[in-house]
């Protein structure tokens, strides 16, 4: 009966150093995983952080460039005008020229 309870002992024992060793190779897979899970929500994040920096920026150089646009269109229009006005002098000077002083 001692030779059964020894081997009863030592099988509970092999048993609990079986049931640890699964239960450590089991806190380090969840850990693996953990970590994976952690990196790949980190690139994911830094991946967002990169796309919506690029979109600020596309956002503001079309914002810049639709105001150099107003800019420019607002300098033709005065270009336009400016001329507009010589071309009236001109057409009067050449009318007086022609008519004579009235």
């Amino acid at each position: 009966t001692d030779l059964a309870r020894s081997a009863v002992k030592n099988m509970a024992l092999k048993q609990d150093r079986d049931t640890e060793r699964a239960r450590q190779m089991n806190a380090i897979y969840t850990e693996m995983a953990l970590s994976s899970v952690r990196e790949r929500d980190t690139r994911a994040r830094r991946e967002r952080e990169q796309l919506e920096t690029v979109i600020k920026e596309a956002t503001r150089d079309m914002h810049k460039q639709i105001l150099d646009q107003r800019e420019a269109v607002e300098r033709q229009r005065q270009e336009t005008k400016a001329t507009e006005e010589r071309v009236e002098r001109m057409y009067s000077e050449i009318k007086e020229i022609r008519d004579g002083p009235s």
